[in-house]
């Protein structure tokens, strides 16, 4: 779990991505139903026990890690997922109790919307190596 953990931790610790999105609205997993928007919504994609590598005593990993934005509107889904972006920088150390070693941007999702119920999203996946 420590893949989406240091996503969220580096998410809600941003003081610019907090005003835009409340911490108690950055979510590991699935999202409440009914939740209030914008919101953002952390999943693991490729589970981190995809062929560790022992280094010591402890074990690395590269984990495959999907953030999705859900906004009200199109052009707020595309400036949430550009904070997003903006707030998760190439980063290594010791972040959320994991040892990583790097975070680096894979792809962005395609939009998706639902204009009846006024839910527009996308995602961005990152690679996340640690060692636990």
């Amino acid at each position: 779990m420590s893949d989406v953990a240091v996503i969220r931790y580096l998410l809600t610790h941003n003081a610019t991505m907090t005003a835009a999105v409340p911490a108690e609205r950055i979510k590991n997993g699935t999202l409440p139903e009914g939740i209030e928007l914008p919101a953002i919504q952390i999943r693991s994609i490729s589970a981190p026990s995809w062929k560790p590598i022992r280094r010591g005593t402890k074990l690395t990993y590269r984990a495959r890690v999907q953030i999705t934005v859900h906004a009200k509107n199109y052009p707020s889904q595309k400036s949430l997922l550009a904070l997003v972006k903006a707030t998760l920088p190439r980063a290594h150390g010791i972040i959320a109790g994991a040892d990583v070693a790097s975070l680096t941007h894979d792809s962005d999702g395609p939009d998706f919307s639902d204009d009846d119920a006024g839910i527009y999203q996308q995602s961005v996946d990152y690679i996340l190596t640690f060692s636990e």
